[in-house]
């Protein structure tokens, strides 16, 4: 019953991406507003890492899409995590430890899923598997040893949000993408 998902949960309704848009769609979105709105030079990009549970395709992976679409470096090292809730956390810690080895100094870390394969009908696994993505732009302190690279991540990390887009505090749980809502009833 629609009213006791509501009482149970408090979720009123859950947002859907049209068919004609996917997480990478979305994620080059928000990579370009991030990378507009601090003013970053593009360039200085050396590393992408994109965590999803489905790829857009097969072949070649989110990650080297990415690098295609955002016209980044072709020396960008790409890494494709299957992750689903754990992976904008297991991002960071890829990130991380790009930097910690000096291969990277900025690294996009991307995570986004959208749920094709639901049944639109199935309103208790709807609520569990939700769409969303953000974006965050990992970087190595200047003159600083690698131990604190991960105590930069926590004071730099920059998570870029999409008017009307709710960034998913546990990336699995989102539940909202910036399209229209498509109402329990």
């Amino acid at each position: 019953d629609t009213e006791e998902i509501i009482k149970i949960t408090g979720i009123h309704e859950v947002r859907q991406a049209p068919d004609d848009k996917t997480q990478l769609d979305y994620c080059i979105d928000a990579a370009n507003h991030l990378i507009s709105e601090l003013d970053f030079d593009k360039s200085q990009i050396d590393g992408v890492v994109f965590a999803t549970t489905l790829s857009d395709y097969m072949t070649p992976g989110n990650a080297y899409l990415m690098q295609d679409l955002l016209d980044l470096k072709p020396e960008t090292v790409l890494i494709d995590l299957n992750q689903a809730c754990a992976g904008f956390v297991n991002g960071l810690f890829q990130a991380t430890m790009l930097i910690e080895t000096g291969h990277c100094k900025n690294i996009l870390v991307c995570v986004g899923d959208k749920q094709d394969s639901l049944n639109p009908r199935d309103k208790s696994l709807k609520m569990l598997m939700g769409e969303g993505d953000a974006v965050a732009l990992v970087s190595a302190k200047e003159n600083s040893p690698a131990s604190d690279v991960m105590s930069f991540v926590h004071e730099q990390l920059i998570v870029t949000r999409r008017p009307g887009f709710a960034v998913p505090q546990i990336p699995c749980m989102a539940s909202e993408s910036a399209i229209s809502p498509n109402i329990f009833v």
